[in-house]
């Protein structure tokens, strides 16, 4: 404490980012890509690798005309993308999407002063010349293992845009956002990417429903879902049509197209580049304006199920909560709570078909939580395939046994607290790290 005191007092604010950069868990390098049993090592074969998987990924996907949704998003999507600029700028002009430079001063306060750049080479303390290349961005892959030589599905694509096409975004956000609250568009049940809610909030709203059940000595079954590569899977047809049946102002829809259309990127490994890849999937990760359009692609999510109450969403991390009735018998509630989850996994299906977002089913996992000695034992499936029982689950960086013991949690956190610990006071003596504190 005494160090910390010393250290951190002439330059609080420097100090504690210094602490936060040492404590940050760093991303495994790879030097190879690991791809139908080949491994690739070569800066050429690894690049022509990713090249394969991004271009596609970010394709749109294969829509089926006998679909109803499908056929309504493209036409809707057809006729934005050729409307006119004539039709544009009077829409425009008739909206509120006008600025000052008040506006235009107030989002440049807010940008961080960080120093890493987009594809145009402007980093956010640059902000002095104009460029053009709005649509083009620059992709880094990060490690999400630790192995050395990832699959393409274990890097996860980081999106390096142009600094002021984020000033524009931030000016269309401004508008987007007081649009969406206006009109509840977006459920009390999403906490993510909204003002004053955090994970910690969509926990506690979690806890409440879970020990609010097990008060009656009965049990819950949370039931976690993953999304495959989700923010990569938005399709943006899919996207605008629900807006549109939101009455979302034509002005803002035409953004939106404009925004969404001719993107491309080019994947960054080690300074080699690769050729430009089109982009007509996904939402940019990175991106101020992709989670928020991701989370108003998932707005109509929680009314698919039938407690919609007891949907939990923090951007696309969900979690579903199920208690049994209190009247039945416990054999009957084993029953009627299996009966239940199982009619939402169908619903789920449904749902992740329709808005061409697949859920990753080799990632769902459930816990039983509950008192007694013996454990209920419940079958749930989707897609054909069951879906795994655990013990504990790590939900939004909290560590849920099922007797909600919170041991799991306890034990992760004296490990990091020692390890940062250990990370503090080993750098005490570099002279480096004092002086920038």
């Amino acid at each position: 404490m005494n160090f910390i005191s010393e250290v951190a007092c002439p330059n609080p604010i420097h100090f504690w980012k210094t602490v936060k950069c040492l404590n940050k868990k760093r991303t495994a390098s790879f030097s190879a890509i690991t791809e139908n049993g080949n491994i690739h090592t070569t800066p050429e074969e690894i690049l022509n690798c990713l090249q394969d998987h991004f271009s596609s990924r970010f394709t749109a996907p294969i829509l089926n005309m006998n679909n109803s949704t499908d056929v309504l998003a493209s036409k809707l999507w057809n006729e934005l993308s050729s409307s006119s600029h004539k039709d544009i700028k009077l829409a425009c002009e008739n909206s509120d999407l006008k600025f000052t430079a008040q506006d235009v001063k107030l989002i440049i306060r807010k940008m961080n002063t960080k120093n890493s750049s987009g594809f145009d080479k402007v980093s956010n303390k640059m902000c002095t010349h104009w460029n053009k290349k709005w649509k083009q961005a620059g992709t880094i892959c990060l490690n999400k293992v630790e192995n050395p030589a990832p699959t393409t599905n274990q890097l996860r694509p980081i999106s390096l845009l142009p600094v002021f096409s984020k000033i524009c975004k931030n000016l269309f956000l401004l508008r987007f956002n007081k649009w969406l609250e206006l009109n509840n568009v977006l459920p009390t049940q999403q906490s993510g990417s909204r003002p004053h809610l955090s994970t910690l909030t969509r926990v506690n709203h979690l806890m409440e429903q879970l020990t609010q059940s097990l008060r009656h000595n009965s049990f819950s079954v949370l039931v976690y879902i993953d999304f495959l590569q989700a923010f990569d899977m938005l399709w943006h047809p899919g996207l605008i049509l629900k807006l549109q049946h939101v009455h979302c102002p034509y002005a803002y829809l035409c953004w939106i197209v404009n925004y969404f259309q001719d993107r491309t990127t080019t994947i960054d490994y080690q300074g080699h580049l690769s050729d430009q890849i089109v982009i007509t999937r996904g939402a940019p990760q990175g991106s101020c304006f992709g989670p928020k359009a991701y989370i108003v692609n998932l707005f109509d999510l929680p009314q698919i199920f039938e407690c919609t109450r007891k949907v939990h969403l923090y951007v696309d991390d969900l979690a579903l909560l199920y208690s049994p009735s209190i009247y039945l018998e416990y054999i009957k509630q084993t029953d009627e709570i299996q009966t239940r989850i199982n009619n939402d996994m169908v619903k789920l299906e449904q749902y992740a078909d329709n808005n061409h977002q697949p859920v990753n089913k080799n990632k769902m996992e459930f816990v039983v939580y509950h008192k007694s000695v013996q454990v209920p034992k419940i079958r749930i499936v989707y897609q054909g395939q069951c879906i795994q029982q655990q013990k504990t689950f790590k939900y939004l960086d909290f560590h849920l046994d099922s007797k909600l013991s919170f041991r799991d949690h306890d034990d992760q956190i004296h490990y990091d607290v020692r390890n940062h610990d250990d990370r503090l006071f080993q750098s005490s003596n570099d002279d480096n790290f004092t002086s920038k504190a």
